[in-house]
């Protein structure tokens, strides 16, 4: 392939298309059109409250430890960096043309702001808990079709992030915020249906899991058919799942240190065991030793070895993602590439290091206690108002079912009065789910006690 090929499936991935042209009229004659879905992401009521969803530490009073919110700042800030190193390389390759400079940092940093947008209250276990409920009461999913069960079964914050993005945004159209193409094709990781999708012993990372609800599939495939995606993953979805891989991996260290779940020893333990072999991991067990004894005399010498850590492993991990994403650059921009780019870097060792190592805040008395009490609360509130929107007695505000019906949110109705769709059983179970992974942490566990008379 040359590169005026290139050149031009670069173009056809950044196509700035939108569902609905933009409202703005009056912008600068290079005005970056990607620019805008930054301010709507980051203005918009569902990214404010991932500052009450749990990253790792569900419903933690304390400020310093990471939030979704943190988290999703911190790998927006990441992916933008990673995306001004891989536009710099393609403009020196010829692979981009000068007018779209800016672009894909742009992209990627509005992807980075979204990326967790969907996922529900505690954590991933709060997917687990909507996964387990739906299995344990498929009664509820009669009637509906393989695929649609697929979709509740396997429920997935990306997906629902997808949704929430196309239909969930507060707007006096169907257009929710209305973003770019190529920001939402970025979000989606594994741009299969629930069925071709979630083949979890699959070799193809994209058949991995799954992208869009049923609903949003007309949606989808627009955006797959104007950015000439195959049904394969956006090139810019390597770079954001590489800095999210970054900022979760080792950012979870300086929270385990707060919250005394990892030491010193341990890190230091854990590399001489396993990783010692391996160049950069050998490098940062030095650096350790180095400042273990240069900070001894520091009253919050843990802290900063914590963030000198950090800010090593990041360092080194950036970098690393752009060398792999120009050696398969290629692959990556024809869909072929089926790996992670992390994995297949020099800091692959580095980064398993890290992971490792922040398991053990996820096996955390805190997080296993808060995790139970976030399954008791979720399943409740599921069960409830799934059975009231299912009720013939739903639209009765004198009546039990109806009375919980009235809790569900306007937007979460409005978006199912706004879907055009055969099923209207399964578009009454979204519409729940639309409101439960809505919900923060707090906000959930409030109204939990609140029906259940606990406070």
């Amino acid at each position: 392939m040359n590169e005026t090929r290139y050149e031009k499936e670069w173009m056809k991935k950044l196509d700035p298309k939108r569902f609905r042209p933009s409202k703005s009229t009056k912008v600068p004659k290079h005005w970056n059109p990607f620019n805008s879905d930054y301010s709507r992401i980051s203005m918009s009521a569902p990214f404010r409250r991932l500052q009450d969803k749990a990253q790792v530490f569900p419903l933690e009073p304390n400020d310093f430890v990471r939030t979704r919110l943190t988290h999703s700042i911190e790998v927006s800030g990441v992916a933008r960096s990673i995306g001004v190193l891989a536009e710099k390389w393609l403009l020196e390759n010829g692979h981009l043309s000068q007018d779209k400079i800016g672009h894909i940092p742009s992209i990627l940093a509005s992807v980075g702001l979204a990326h967790d947008i969907g996922n529900p209250p505690f954590g991933h276990f709060g997917e687990k808990c909507i996964q387990v409920f739906f299995k344990k009461n498929e009664e509820l999913l009669k009637d509906l079709n393989e695929m649609e069960k697929a979709d509740l079964l396997n429920f997935d914050g990306n997906v629902q992030g997808l949704r929430l993005l196309l239909r969930l945004g507060l707007a006096s159209d169907e257009f929710s915020y209305n973003l770019t193409f190529p920001t939402l094709a970025t979000i989606v990781k594994y741009p299969k249906d629930s069925i071709t999708g979630n083949q979890r012993s699959s070799k193809n990372i994209s058949l991995k899991k799954y992208g869009f609800y049923q609903t949003d599939k007309d949606k989808y495939e627009e955006i797959n058919y104007t950015l000439q995606l195959s049904h394969e993953r956006h090139p810019l979805c390597y770079l954001l799942e590489a800095a999210d891989d970054i900022c979760y991996s080792v950012s979870d260290i300086e929270d385990g240190f707060k919250k005394n779940t990892i030491t010193l020893d341990f890190l230091l333990d854990n590399l001489s065991e396993k990783y010692i072999h391996d160049s950069e991991c050998s490098v940062l067990y030095n650096k350790i030793i180095k400042m273990k004894k240069d900070y001894k005399n520091f009253e919050n010498k843990n802290s900063l070895i914590a963030q000198e850590c950090r800010i090593f492993a990041q360092t080194k991990m950036i970098y690393s993602a752009i060398e792999c994403f120009k050696n398969e650059h290629e692959s990556i921009i024809n869909g072929r590439f089926n790996n992670e780019l992390l994995k297949c870097s020099s800091s692959k060792l580095l980064r398993n290091f890290f992971s490792d190592i922040a398991k053990n805040n996820f096996n955390h008395e805190d997080v296993l206690k808060r995790e139970l009490l976030g399954e008791t609360v979720i399943s409740y509130l599921l069960e409830k108002l799934s059975h009231a929107v299912l009720s013939d007695d739903y639209s009765n505000s004198k009546t039990v079912d109806g009375k919980f019906y009235s809790l569900l949110s306007h937007q979460s109705k409005y978006a199912k009065e706004k879907t055009v769709y055969s099923n209207e059983k399964y578009l009454k179970l979204l519409m729940v789910i639309d409101f439960v992974a809505g919900m923060t942490d707090t906000y959930a566990l409030t109204m939990y006690k609140d029906l259940c008379g606990s406070n």
